[in-house]
């Protein structure tokens, strides 16, 4: 794609595709994730420092153009490409990325930076990118991964240094589905009750795959019937999860980690599919298939800076 692509786009359609808040923005914040200001030294790795960064500046502009549902159905296109593409070559750490998979400092490097965002606090990750541009611009040595790594965690809350590790270091995927769900309306409420089940793995390079430990917990998603997304923690028991949910507007879709916060190779979504009676509603299982810009870029990148 030429760099010239995004401004001389027809732009009338731009709620169904934001070239200027997705593919020129991504570009344009080279200016600071590249060789402008930043030269990463090449080596396995440095594409982080560059594409990865780039992502997550596109998909925060996107995001505050859009909001994070719009933001979520994006990152859920990333997963799907990352899933789709990482049996062609031996895997490699997100840290230790080479120019011979894309698909990960773009796709998983995109999920693996809104993970972050999400489990330190935007904030936070500002600071380290902030910390990381004044620290290593040009005429500083060459960084290289372990370089915007140490800024991270020297941000990040000691006791979540394994889930970094976990993120950055490792390759961990999720297997999870919902097992079962229905939903009653009584007493003005509709009680949505379900069982699932979610396993974890650490992978090597060739995908073969060792079951961890679980995580203490997980969310669950219920979506109403105006597209509202509600979001609850419950405990993993034995990798199994259960419990009940009320709600007050009719739930529509029901989802194992609605926010994306594990990379999960088979995440099942439930739908309402009838009404069987005025009181109850039985859901079926489907299977997603991991289903000015200039100013604009300045200030957030900027803001960075100025923190």
């Amino acid at each position: 794609m030429k760099e010239n692509f995004g401004f001389y786009s027809n732009l009338n359609n731009k709620d169904k595709e934001d070239v200027i808040n997705q593919l020129t923005a991504h570009e344009l914040s080279h200016e600071w994730w590249g060789n402008s200001q930043i030269n990463p030294e090449q080596k396995e790795g440095s594409w982080i420092l560059t594409e990865t960064l780039a992502q997550y500046t596109e998909l925060m502009l996107y995001e505050k153009e859009h909001g994070l549902e719009k933001a979520l159905e994006t990152l859920k296109i990333h997963l799907d490409l990352y899933l789709s593409s990482r049996s062609y070559d031996p895997e490699t750490p997100l840290y230790k990325t080479h120019y011979d998979t894309p698909h990960l400092p773009y796709d998983k490097g995109m999920l693996i930076m809104h993970q972050l965002r999400v489990l330190i606090g935007e904030e936070k990750v500002n600071l380290a990118l902030k910390n990381f541009l004044n620290y290593n611009k040009y005429p500083n040595p060459f960084p290289d991964s372990e370089s915007l790594l140490k800024e991270i965690y020297g941000v990040t809350d000691q006791k979540l240094h394994s889930k970094l590790d976990e993120m950055f270091k490792q390759i961990i995927t999720y297997s999870s589905k919902i097992e079962s769900v229905s939903s009653i309306n009584k007493n003005g409420f509709y009680e949505v009750s379900f069982k699932a089940v979610s396993e974890k793995y650490k992978e090597n390079a060739t995908g073969e795959r060792k079951q961890l430990a679980n995580d203490a917990t997980i969310d669950i998603g219920i979506y109403d019937e105006n597209g509202k997304l509600f979001r609850y923690p419950f405990a993993v028991k034995n990798n199994k999860i259960e419990g009940k949910i009320k709600l007050k507007s009719k739930p529509q879709r029901i989802v194992i980690d609605p926010y994306l916060m594990n990379i999960d190779t088979f995440t099942t979504f439930s739908k309402v599919i009838s009404a069987a009676s005025k009181t109850a509603f039985k859901f079926s299982i489907t299977n997603l298939v991991s289903s000015s810009i200039v100013s604009k870029t300045n200030s957030f990148v900027a803001g960075l800076i100025a923190i």
